[in-house]
């Protein structure tokens, strides 16, 4: 009989610290999720071009982009997110802090901590009148950072908004399709 008990006991206190190292694995470690927003379009002025936001409506001179992310985990998250182009430049118009690559790519820093979300707007310049791309990948040295499926669970649920290819034609962004 006590024998059992001790068993019983020891199931139980197995059962709780798993039950506690779950909890912390989805809740207190820093998950990061990132991505660019698609919903700025583009248009050619007289002086230059003009970022319209489809949402807001509000506008801003010049090309830029923000680079949005988020930590869902309790523990701050330090990472580095770069962020490259294709028919389009990366423009020093872009506030600090930040480490240009080369022409088309730039690192950024962030240190975000737990359950906050931070963005940084990145200036550019479009060089392909008919198409240009943008792409995000993050890097980080933070032990035990986990970060978030690239696949949203909001409508399209299939792209992936940190790979996004913006059309002239259509004058909006496509995000990718994750196969």
């Amino acid at each position: 009989m006590v024998e059992r008990r001790q068993a019983f006991l020891a199931a139980v206190l197995v059962i709780i610290v798993l039950a506690a190292v779950g909890i912390s694995w989805f809740l207190v470690l820093p998950t990061v999720d990132f991505w660019l927003d698609p919903n700025y379009y583009f248009l050619r002025e007289e002086d230059g071009w003009v970022t319209v936001n489809w949402q807001s409506n509000a506008s801003a001179a010049g090309t830029f982009t923000p680079i949005n992310c988020k930590n869902t985990g309790l523990l701050p998250a330090n990472f580095e997110i770069t962020i490259a182009f294709s028919g389009a430049a990366f423009s020093k118009d872009t506030p600090m802090p930040y480490q240009q690559i080369n022409e088309t790519a730039a690192r950024f820093t962030f240190a975000v901590g737990g359950f906050q979300e931070k963005k940084a707007d990145v200036h550019f310049t479009i060089l392909n009148d008919a198409q240009f791309s943008i792409s995000l990948s993050i890097a980080s040295d933070q032990a035990l950072l986990r970060v978030a499926n690239a696949q949203k669970s909001s409508l399209p649920w299939d792209r992936s908004y940190r790979d996004l290819y913006y059309s002239f034609y259509d004058n909006r962004f496509v995000a990718a399709v994750i196969s």
